[in-house]
């Protein structure tokens, strides 16, 4: 980047050469300006600079018949310096009635410019959605990213990214910001477990930063929901599963402001056999009057049955007591359409035997 400024020059009768500079200008560290002196007329002078060791120093020289032009290469180090020049006419130094032009100084200003400061030097992407990333914008003429990818200064994929400016003295800037990917929560695929004790575990756990906090829930702790375990492990340990009946278990990984979950089921290694029943594992909440909503036959027999339906996280999502009536249809209890995922559900029959709760996964597909 570099800057002209011209220097005019006039020519005394005295023979003096006066030289005149214009107006005090701001340059940037490290760039370049092109200074331009104007030769008086006829004269065939020449022109001496005086550009203080600490604002810079001149790079190139180029004489013409009407003036001379210097390129000066500013410094790393901001402040007001005293830029001067005067003209030498023909004969100087050889013909004593010839004298120096005196010398004339303009007051350049050099500044580190303005750079780029984030709200936040690291970026934690929580999910597909991306972050708005913030930062001075007024400060700026213009700036633009290393990457194509962020549009209106939203970054949605992970990594290290430059952001180029221009302030308004026209000094360029940079700035490297970083997106972290998110969290991760996976308990795998749902399996049978055959033993009394066994360890679940998240899968992908060693990509999470270090502080991320683990809450562990069971259907089989008295069937409520209660919290197992919370801490930094990544695992939770049984000591007395039941082989008798299907067991839900769900996790909620929390860092700052990021959250994961998942949900496994710990199927029955000798399932019950007394009851058959059908229930769907999957609605289709489109209004196009087909699957639209969770239909268990079997539960009209059942006048006092509870159900509950969750999300991965734990939140409940629905609950009907004393009947499943109307069935559900997808939405939340504030009746706002659910995401296409998947949810577990706990049935209390409440039919006076001694039944276990009915417990699966339901999903909704559109």
């Amino acid at each position: 980047m570099f800057f002209a400024v011209a220097l005019q020059t006039l020519l005394a009768t005295s023979g003096h050469a006066q030289v005149h500079l214009e107006l005090d200008s701001v340059f940037c560290v490290g760039t370049q300006s092109l200074f331009y002196a104007e030769r008086s007329a006829g004269s065939g002078s020449v022109f001496e600079y005086d550009v203080p060791p600490q604002a810079g120093y001149i790079t190139e020289n180029y004489t013409g018949t009407d003036g001379d032009s210097i390129w000066i290469q500013w410094g790393m180090t901001a402040g007001m310096y005293r830029i001067g020049v005067r003209e030498l006419p023909a004969g100087y130094g050889q013909d004593a009635t010839v004298c120096a032009g005196e010398w004339a100084y303009n007051n350049v200003y050099i500044t580190e410019g303005v750079k780029p400061v984030f709200a936040q030097q690291a970026y934690r992407l929580c999910d597909r959605t991306g972050v708005q990333v913030s930062f001075n914008e007024d400060d700026f003429l213009n700036y633009w990213w290393s990457d194509t990818s962020i549009h209106n200064n939203k970054v949605v994929h992970p990594g290290i990214y430059e952001l180029r400016a221009i302030d308004r003295n026209r000094c360029p800037s940079s700035a490297t910001l970083t997106a972290l990917p998110g969290i991760t929560a996976s308990l795998g695929n749902d399996t049978i477990i055959c033993m009394p004790q066994f360890r679940l575990s998240v899968l992908d756990a060693s990509a999470n930063p270090e502080g991320t906090v683990y809450t562990w829930w069971s259907t089989e702790d008295e069937l409520k929901g209660a919290v197992i375990k919370s801490g930094d492990d990544p695992y939770l340990s049984v000591y007395e599963h039941t082989l008798q009946r299907d067991v839900l278990y769900w996790v909620h990984a929390k860092y700052e402001e990021c959250a994961a979950g998942d949900t496994a089921m710990i199927i029955a290694c000798t399932p019950e056999e007394e009851d058959r029943w059908e229930i769907p594992n999957t609605i289709t909440p489109n209004n196009d009057g087909q699957n639209d909503v969770w239909n268990i036959r079997q539960l009209q027999d059942y006048p006092n049955c509870e159900v509950e339906i969750f999300d991965r996280w734990g939140r409940r999502v629905f609950v009907a007591r004393k009947g499943y009536t109307p069935p559900w249809d997808g939405k939340d209890m504030n009746g706002r359409a659910l995401p296409v995922e998947a949810y577990y559900y706990i049935i209390k029959l409440n039919d006076g035997k001694q039944r276990s709760p009915l417990i699966g996964t339901i999903h909704i597909v559109k």
